[in-house]
């Protein structure tokens, strides 16, 4: 004798039309937005990047839940407008370890970890750590690892990554900027930034001043000119 129970055949259409509905409500959805997504997986979009989105810049301004902000997260390099809405960050030095300049618009309060990393041109990975950032808003400083020289007429990348915090109790949310490095044996002096931000160590505090919103008039960072230096981070 057959086992097997036989339905009806409207019934067997039936359970097999509760199948599926029950299943396709089981599955993942396909679609998330970015803003929910894992902070590192985030860092990870940011990743291979010639050049940003000049609105992606702009709305980081204007962040859900957080205090509106003046300026936003900003790397002190040649800001480069490109075809497509798109821009591109760069600069050059001559020095094996030059000190990388941000402005960094968020209170303190509200900052989890900073984290720094560099990679080469292939977007290996050479090293990270986390910044101890303080006083701020205000201009960074960042020293290149010392055990880490950048090598000549090769471009680097390397990116600041920021988790912050605008309200007790609520999620973190993310904050990145990025910029192109690159070691060269000479070049313009409107090139080599970053030897040029290196160099303002060497000057009294009220040069330093002077020289550093010259050199932000220069960039078309004008804006940020009477924003205050941290005392943050120096080699």
């Amino acid at each position: 004798m057959n086992s097997l129970i036989k339905f009806p055949k409207f019934l067997q259409i039936i359970l097999l039309m509760l199948g599926f509905w029950s299943y396709s409500f089981s599955l993942p959805s396909q679609t998330q937005s970015t803003n929910n997504l894992p902070l590192e997986d985030l860092r990870l979009t940011q990743r291979n990047r010639e050049d940003e989105d000049i609105e992606d810049e702009i709305n980081t301004i204007n962040r859900p839940g957080c205090p509106q902000l003046t300026h936003p997260l900003t790397p002190i390099v040649i800001h480069q407008e490109r075809p497509g809405n798109r821009i591109s960050r760069f600069g050059e030095t001559t020095q094996e370890h030059p000190t990388i300049w941000v402005y960094i618009p968020y209170e303190t309060a509200m900052l989890g970890r900073v984290i720094f990393d560099l990679r080469d041109r292939d977007q290996k990975l050479l090293y990270e750590f986390n910044v101890p950032v303080r006083n701020t808003p205000g201009f960074i400083q960042i020293p290149l690892n010392k055990d880490y020289p950048l090598e000549i007429d090769q471009s680097y990348q390397w990116h600041v990554s920021i988790d912050m915090y605008c309200a007790e109790n609520s999620p973190a949310q993310f904050d990145s900027t990025s910029a192109w490095i690159r070691r060269v044996s000479n070049s313009s002096s409107e090139k080599l930034i970053y030897d040029r931000l290196t160099n303002l160590n060497d000057l009294d505090p009220n040069q330093q001043q002077s020289a550093l919103q010259s050199l932000l008039r220069e960039l078309g960072l004008d804006s940020l000119q009477n924003e205050p230096m941290s005392n943050c981070c120096k080699p």
